[in-house]
């Protein structure tokens, strides 16, 4: 079975399920509301990755980050709740390799020894901001944290924009590519 000219890298797209997987599954024990939540954003980022569409991946992911932030607000430890909101970051970072990899290089291109590299390097990068993130909460004492938990996204943020700010700033594509295909298609 062969993939269509512009579907999503394999590898990434399996990476961006496993990560939004362990996103899920660290919020789903605080709440009938963090699980409906973490659900509905595991299949809609699932469903992105079918698509290739970014910005139902980028809702699905932050649905995902939403019910960490729920879990948060239903008892959960700094330590869930970081690697829930990072898993769920590390799940949007690869679904968005996963599509650029597919639009640029197409089905038939060898991609795997990239794409472990930038899976890699993510995971490094998000294991390195939950490690801060947790001795942050250690050394701050009576911080409140919720008050962590939005640091460490605002910081998650800013290496997002760092590490890809042609996919996230570059508003004069936006759109464009899904109107070329779809007048291609007519």
């Amino acid at each position: 079975m062969s993939r269509k000219a512009d579907s999503p890298a394999t590898v990434s797209s399996w990476s961006a399920i496993c990560f939004a997987g362990v996103g899920w599954s660290v919020a789903v024990p605080y709440s009938i509301h963090a699980t409906a939540l973490s659900t509905v954003g595991w299949l809609v980022l699932g469903l992105a990755l079918l698509a290739g569409d970014r910005t139902t991946l980028t809702t699905g992911a932050g649905v995902l980050v939403l019910g960490g932030f729920v879990a948060a607000g239903n008892g959960a430890s700094i330590s869930a709740v970081l690697v829930a909101v990072t898993a769920s970051i590390l799940a949007w970072d690869s679904g968005q390799n996963a599509i650029s990899i597919g639009r640029q290089l197409g089905p038939s291109a060898p991609t795997v020894r990239a794409e472990l590299g930038h899976i890699l390097a993510s995971l490094t990068v998000g294991s390195a901001l939950v490690l801060v993130g947790l001795v942050t909460t250690r050394l701050a004492g009576d911080v409140q944290p919720l008050i962590a938990v939005v640091l460490f996204l605002l910081a998650a943020s800013v290496v997002t924009l760092v590490l890809g700010p042609e996919a996230v700033l570059d508003v004069t594509r936006f759109g464009s590519e899904d109107a070329t295909s779809d007048a291609s298609e007519r």
